[in-house]
């Protein structure tokens, strides 16, 4: 289960539900923590831009451009810390399947650029989930992780250039027999041995034997 976006591309050693979801959310925030970075810093200096520039008899217009950048550039780590913190927060409640892969789909959003990847979530809705809440944010993040990963480095269909990009991965949730997530097309993806095991254990069942990859979740309680 090495990922060489975590730290020393260390793996898991606790592989209980717990330490395996506390290791994907680490590999998640390797992955953003650049972007947030990022956008720190140019929020600083365009601010210090402002603050040295503003001064009386000099035309508002001169400085509103780094103004209006730095309040870009703070609703971008705002947005990307309230994702951080709903994912690290401990779960209360009936956790809700598609607010978990829209918060995870925000940190990687950068990340996706950068490899070509388009991510729709369109057809995105309400999943709420029981069983173990952790469950369903390992099943969610491991998941979508382990797709963007592969449609990273596959191979551009039919051609050698980048023609074809961006890849355009499909998220959709439904709610009608059990919630389930499904990301397509996969490029044959399949989740960590250690991470299928702890959800089999918790009653998540994985699909990976088509084009898709299925995440069928408990039902909630609240179903009823």
């Amino acid at each position: 289960m090495t990922d060489p976006t975590s730290p020393e591309g260390a793996e898991p050693g606790d592989e209980s539900l717990a330490g395996l979801w506390s290791f994907t959310l680490q590999t998640l925030v390797a992955r953003a923590a650049h972007d947030v970075n990022n956008a720190l810093n140019g929020a600083v200096m365009n601010v210090e831009v402002v603050k040295a520039r503003a001064r009386p008899g000099v035309d508002a217009g001169t400085v509103a451009p780094f103004a209006e950048a730095a309040a870009g550039q703070f609703e971008e780590v705002a947005g990307l810390a309230e994702a951080l913190l709903a994912l690290g927060r401990r779960p209360r409640g009936t956790p809700d399947a598609a607010l978990v892969l829209r918060h995870a789909a925000r940190l990687l959003a950068a990340d996706l650029a950068r490899r070509g990847i388009a991510l729709d979530l369109e057809d995105v809705r309400a999943c709420p989930a029981g069983g173990d809440p952790t469950a369903t944010r390992l099943a969610v993040v491991a998941g979508l992780l382990a797709v963007v990963d592969a449609a990273g480095t596959a191979e551009t269909a039919g051609t050698d250039s980048a023609d074809e990009l961006p890849r355009r991965l499909r998220c959709s949730t439904r709610s009608d027999a059990r919630p389930t997530v499904e990301i397509a097309p996969r490029f044959g993806a399949t989740l960590p041995a250690p991470v299928a095991r702890a959800l089999a254990a918790a009653a998540v069942e994985l699909d990976v034997e088509s084009e898709m990859l299925r995440i069928a979740l408990p039902v909630s309680p609240d179903a009823y």
